[in-house]
């Protein structure tokens, strides 16, 4: 979500690509807003593969890519992809928040690593972590309102 609210970003579970459509399609009870929804879509092109994402009070887009090890950001009024942090301990990351203290929280879940990727063998290593990293700016957890 924007951090006025009013443009919903989203890709597909484990998907590669950021898209995003009006809020307000969203929300119309219109008999045409399902079409009207689907028109308005714009593609903001390759991002990497990922699970989860969060945005800021800059409206800065914080999501992982796995392959890559790392978190990255995609801020949309410069259409530019940055990168955040890269490390081999992000290993799949996971469960996005930005909080009001100025950081990004985040998992790491080891998802490719569990026995259904791995013929039967769990190469996960415990222990599992919930990291921390300063947000652009040191911005904050959105408030809508």
């Amino acid at each position: 979500m924007s951090a006025d609210g009013e443009t919903f970003y989203f890709t597909p579970n484990s998907g590669r690509i950021l898209y995003s459509v009006p809020t307000a399609l969203l929300r119309s009870q219109s008999a045409i807003s399902d079409f009207q929804a689907a028109a308005s879509i714009s593609n903001y092109g390759e991002k990497g593969q990922s699970d989860g994402m969060e945005t800021d009070s800059n409206n800065i887009i914080y999501f992982g890519v796995n392959e890559a090890n790392g978190i990255y950001t995609y801020d949309p009024q410069a259409m530019s992809l940055g990168l955040l942090t890269r490390d081999p301990r992000i290993c799949w990351s996971d469960t996005l928040a930005v909080s009001f203290d100025g950081y990004l929280y985040f998992t790491v879940n080891q998802y490719h690593l569990a026995p259904v990727w791995q013929g039967g063998i769990d190469k996960r290593k415990t222990p599992y972590v919930l990291y921390r990293v300063p947000t652009v700016g040191m911005s904050k957890k959105i408030i809508l309102k």
